[in-house]
């Protein structure tokens, strides 16, 4: 027998006859079939536990850190994992080719003020990436707006600068976009693939009576439609498999009261082609929903718990959710070393939520200097991180969440995982392929 410390990071949840164990610092998640809890429960415990040694179990849950046989191990594997976070040797850039939309959705905190780039602008953010790409092992490009698609031609010179880079400095390149999907014609895709644009966000909420509510055009008129049409001309006539298309839908009390007719839809769509997955989130008032009539369409997390439970039993697949799970998934990307929000003006920003704010401001590509200090960096090492040392969800986010929020740190978490048992049950029951299965019966005490 051996002499083996709990990790402090350790989840276990019964679904029917098995268990589910999920630790936060590895990221893993296993099923033990026909395994009664009270003989894992010691998991949860802060004391140490005799085990054997040659158990195919015990080197299993060794092996994805459920256990550790050296008590200041899992601190220090802690502390690496955190540094090589926030210290990411990728360059992460959120571009906003315009902040110009055709949609005017309830609840965009978004102001339309900005519109594309001008040649000066793009010509010096390729230089700014140059310059910064030195010692960096990755490029990741994340597309965003406004809406991007309306500046097409801008994405396509900057991609084809940056993927050149890339290949110089033989390092990888990867690029994702978040758009409306309105103008995702048939004859874009190609445009798209060359720009190796592979990875896509595209909001529908819900059906079409719902959706046009939520997400219309600037003129008013509905987009549902356009979309959905889309998406179908993809499904049916891109071959591709390199593409992988997200359809998030933002759930308000109209998309919750009506959610087993939008999750069927969507499941006799989509959901057996492998490259659409679904993401769910609330809406809620990121900064502009002045309207109170939106406002009290609002759901809670109760309700977005219930849909995904919905989604996951129709067989929705949903990986977004395994990855809010793995380390570091939930870190604010204001909070790392190499990760900057590029406007259409060249400003350089930590944060594109709060793109006017004065303490988001740290630089312009159009002007050469230094950049200043993360100004959100302060806030980051504040006693907030204090309450999130003891926290079973640490490895998630290191405390490094959204730093302009006033409120208690508990809300800052997310509330998608705000019931970890809940999320991983779900998990299991949309794509149990997400999660290793064992058989359990071996006497591992």
């Amino acid at each position: 027998m051996v002499s083996y410390f709990p990790s402090r990071y350790n989840f276990l949840t019964k679904y029917n006859n098995n268990l589910l164990l999920y630790n936060s610092l590895s990221g893993k998640i296993i099923c033990l079939q026909n395994a009664p809890i009270s003989d894992l429960k010691f998991l949860e415990d802060d004391k140490k536990i005799n085990l054997g040694q040659k158990s195919s179990l015990v080197k299993t849950l060794h092996k994805y850190r459920f256990i550790y046989s050296n008590e200041d191990e899992e601190r220090e594997q802690v502390s690496a994992i955190y540094k090589n976070c926030i210290e990411s040797k990728e360059l992460f850039l959120e571009i906003l080719p315009t902040e110009q939309c055709n949609f005017r959705c309830s609840y965009c905190y978004e102001s339309y003020c900005s519109k594309g780039m001008d040649q000066t602008s793009i010509h010096n953010l390729i230089e700014f990436v140059e310059e910064k790409i030195s010692g960096c092992t990755a490029l990741r490009i994340a597309w965003f707006g406004g809406e991007p698609m309306l500046e097409l031609n801008t994405i396509e010179i900057l991609s084809e600068k940056f993927i050149a880079i890339c290949k110089r400095e033989k390092i990888p390149y990867y690029a994702s976009m978040t758009t409306n999907g309105y103008f995702l014609q048939l004859d874009k895709w190609e445009r798209l693939k060359k720009c190796r644009i592979f990875d896509y966000q595209i909001s529908v909420d819900g059906l079409a009576n719902v959706h046009n509510n939520q997400r219309f055009l600037a003129n008013g008129e509905g987009t549902w439609e356009m979309i959905i049409n889309n998406l179908k001309s993809f499904r049916d006539q891109i071959n591709s498999s390199i593409f992988s298309l997200m359809i998030r839908i933002n759930i308000t009390k109209p998309i919750y009261d009506d959610r087993l007719n939008t999750l069927k839809y969507f499941q006799k769509e989509f959901s057996k082609d492998k490259r659409f997955h679904f993401f769910f989130h609330l809406a809620e008032d990121w900064g502009n929903a002045n309207d109170a009539n939106v406002k009290e369409k609002f759901c809670g997390t109760e309700e977005f718990y219930t849909v995904i439970e919905q989604a996951a039993k129709l067989g929705l697949k949903m990986p977004v959710f395994k990855f809010f799970l793995t380390p570091g998934s939930r870190v604010c990307f204001a909070a790392k070393k190499n990760s900057y929000v590029i406007t259409p003006e060249g400003a350089i920003r930590k944060c594109s939520l709060r793109l006017n704010d004065e303490n988001n401001k740290i630089g312009n590509v159009n002007i050469k200097e230094e950049l200043k200090l993360n100004p959100y960096q302060k806030k980051y090492c504040s006693n907030k991180k204090v309450v999130c040392a003891e926290c079973k969800k640490l490895p998630i986010c290191f405390g490094a969440v959204c730093p302009s929020y006033s409120g208690d740190v508990s809300d800052t978490c997310g509330y998608d995982v705000s019931d970890v048992e809940r999320l991983i049950q779900a998990l299991y029951i949309s794509d149990s392929n997400l999660i290793e299965k064992l058989e359990y019966g071996e006497n591992f005490r």
